[in-house]
């Protein structure tokens, strides 16, 4: 399959690429939060200034990642509606495609093939 056959804009697996980085940005961001406002004994009337930072931008990341998560999900779905898969393993009866050349990486059926990622 040539990459003009591939459906248009950013692939399943392009969608998924920054969800490592943000989910931990957002744990980090949560953990530092809550643990702050408990371990500095701050109540609903004493809350620190710096939290006035910290849990407006834990939401916004959350609501990055909600929608990353979706339109990654969105586009798998139109793309294994369309023959063929970028995602690893979300659909193995399916074709799976390099997200960026479009080449078969693994045939429908087949096991996903080991990749050495240390290079």
């Amino acid at each position: 399959m040539k990459k003009s056959d591939m459906l248009p804009g950013r692939t399943a697996e392009h969608w998924g690429r920054p969800l490592r980085l943000l989910s931990t940005v957002l744990f980090l961001l949560t953990a530092v939060g809550a643990a702050a406002y408990f371990l500095t004994g701050a109540t609903a009337e004493t809350v620190p200034p710096w939290l006035f930072v910290v849990f407006p931008s834990a939401t916004l990341n959350a609501a990055v990642v909600i929608f990353v998560v979706l339109a990654g999900l969105l586009k798998a779905v139109k793309e294994s509606r369309a023959g063929y898969t970028t995602t690893g393993g979300a659909y193995p009866e399916l074709p799976q495609l390099d997200s960026t050349t479009g080449k078969v990486l693994r045939q429908a059926g087949q096991h996903k093939q080991p990749t050495n990622r240390s290079k």
